[in-house]
């Protein structure tokens, strides 16, 4: 390919990109595919392919996906009258908003507040996503603007109750956990090990997640199963199944055989790395090629393992 051919490329996935922003930032305005097409500078036809072999989905899809997050945060977050929020994410027709959001979600808008509304404390951070792949935020979690620094950054200030990230000594945090007043506890470990306060275990229901059981796919399931939300997790692993896909298409392209490895910096020494989300993600669903062979993970083989001082 010559260098004008990759700039044009260039140049026309900036212009993808821009659309993706402008529909983030614009989501409760009119928007079509011949006005997004009209600011990249692209034929519709062609902007609409663009699109969709950039992001995996339709411009329209995307369009939807998004209106239908924000639409699901104002029906959690507050008390407006549906109109009100269709309008706000927008929708001019409620009852149109209300057959899309039934088509997209597999439930009515009522339905989803109803079903949203159980209280949930998570004890360990890699459940918090489990959680929101499931559409749902904890009112509890592990939150540490160091240690788990995505989910501290991007819901912190929607998960009212943080806890401290640790090796499962709750003692310091029986009194944040007893405010939070959750009605479900995810937790790693069994009900009698986990050391939750007793008022907490008498009041709230426990679900039982075993660290080294299953991939975090039979995990989400597990979930997902207790919660009754088994067709949105469904909907979600198909999902991350194909956009995995596509990267892995991307890797494939870009690396061919080269061999990686994971590291990570504590100290003054670097360790090689490797935990059940580096193995299942990284090296399984996006093919990777590890430069070594990863054990597989448990509580002890996930931990770092030296491999030199940069002192």
């Amino acid at each position: 390919m010559s260098m004008t051919s990759r700039m044009g490329e260039l140049a026309r996935m900036e212009a993808i990109e821009e659309a993706r922003v402008y529909i983030a930032e614009h989501y409760d305005e009119a928007i079509t595919i011949d006005l997004l097409a009209d600011k990249a500078r692209l034929s519709p036809k062609y902007f609409g392919e663009l699109f969709k072999k950039r992001f995996g989905q339709s411009a329209m899809d995307y369009i939807t996906e998004v209106r239908i997050r924000h639409a699901k945060r104002y029906l959690r977050e507050t008390d407006e009258l549906l109109r009100d929020i269709a309008r706000k994410v927008g929708y001019s027709d409620e009852f149109y908003f209300s057959r899309k959001f039934k088509k997209e979600v597999g439930f009515a808008p009522s339905a989803y507040l109803r079903n949203s509304k159980h209280r949930i404390a998570v004890l360990s951070p890699s459940s918090i996503g489990y959680l929101l792949a499931l559409g749902i935020v904890p009112v509890a979690a592990p939150l540490d603007a160091k240690w788990t620094a995505y989910y501290y950054h991007s819901y912190a200030s929607r998960i009212p109750f943080h806890l401290k990230p640790g090796d499962g000594d709750f003692s310091e945090d029986t009194e944040t956990l007893l405010k939070s007043r959750p009605d479900i506890v995810v937790s790693h470990e069994r009900p009698s090990d986990s050391g939750l306060p007793d008022a907490l275990e008498r009041s709230a229901l426990p679900l039982f997640v075993p660290a080294e059981q299953d991939n975090w796919i039979g995990k989400l399931r597990r979930i997902a199963s207790f919660l009754d939300k088994e067709e949105r997790c469904e909907a979600w692993i198909g999902a991350y199944r194909h956009k995995a896909d596509l990267a892995r298409r991307d890797v494939e392209r870009l690396t061919g055989k080269e061999t990686f490895v994971a590291l990570r910096l504590w100290g003054n020494t670097f360790h090689l790395y490797c935990n059940q989300g580096i193995r299942d993600v990284v090296y399984r669903d996006l093919g990777l090629n590890p430069a070594y062979s990863p054990p597989k993970p448990t509580s002890t083989t996930s931990r770092p393992t030296l491999l030199r001082s940069t002192g």
